[in-house]
């Protein structure tokens, strides 16, 4: 599982919605086709470097070498590697958001599915940010989004804010980490099985 497929072929060519994304970005450069297809590069790049060593040993140059592009245009795209993957995360929850908003008001099990098979489709990204002991950064961003799935959906679950304020949190915290468990364990319970065990988790009195 790569974090971006590298659209390149082998060989041969030469901030965003939240937080303040890299220092040389502008909403031009942002749009711009050469820039995104740099983007998507370098977080191949990046990605394969992740899988080989750990991140703290990963050097610009090896990124941009990797990525067969000039350290110039990395800076012109993100003002560090930090910055590369917190642009990569961002991506992702906006993709998350766009996989769960149709979920948003349907009961417990079926939110909770769809959040774990979203997750599948992303779990050895997971595997390395937990071996380079880097989920909490997947929870802060994921922190940053779970509202706007709510607001993306116009969901009416919750009318009271203190009441979405926690339900929020709750759903923040409780999801992905059985999302952290699951992955932990293999990933080899279904959705529909792990869906299962949290609601009654959730709700012990549930069919009772």
């Amino acid at each position: 599982m790569t974090l971006v497929e590298d659209p390149r072929p082998a060989r041969g060519h030469g901030d965003t919605r939240r937080g303040s994304g890299a220092v040389h970005q502008t909403e031009e450069n942002m749009v711009h086709p050469s820039a995104v297809r740099s983007r998507q590069w370098l977080t191949a790049a990046l990605w394969a470097l992740m899988q080989e060593k750990p991140f703290a040993r990963i050097t610009i140059s090896e990124i941009s070498e990797r990525a067969q592009l000039s350290r110039r245009t990395f800076y012109r795209n993100f003002s560090s590697k930090e910055d590369l993957l917190a642009a990569h995360l961002r991506a992702l929850m906006e993709e998350y958001v766009e996989a769960v908003r149709p979920a948003v008001d349907r009961p417990l099990s079926e939110i909770v599915r769809v959040h774990l098979t979203f997750w599948r489709r992303h779990l050895e990204f997971l595997r390395v940010m937990d071996r380079e002991r880097m989920l909490f950064l997947v929870f802060n961003a994921y922190n940053d989004y779970i509202a706007e799935v709510r607001d993306r959906a116009g969901s009416n679950r919750f009318t009271e804010l203190s009441r979405e304020e926690y339900a929020l949190a709750f759903n923040a915290g409780g999801h992905l980490n059985v999302v952290f468990a699951w992955m932990r364990r293999g990933a080899v319970d279904s959705p529909d099985a792990v869906a299962d065990t949290f609601v009654d988790l959730a709700d012990p009195h549930r069919g009772g």
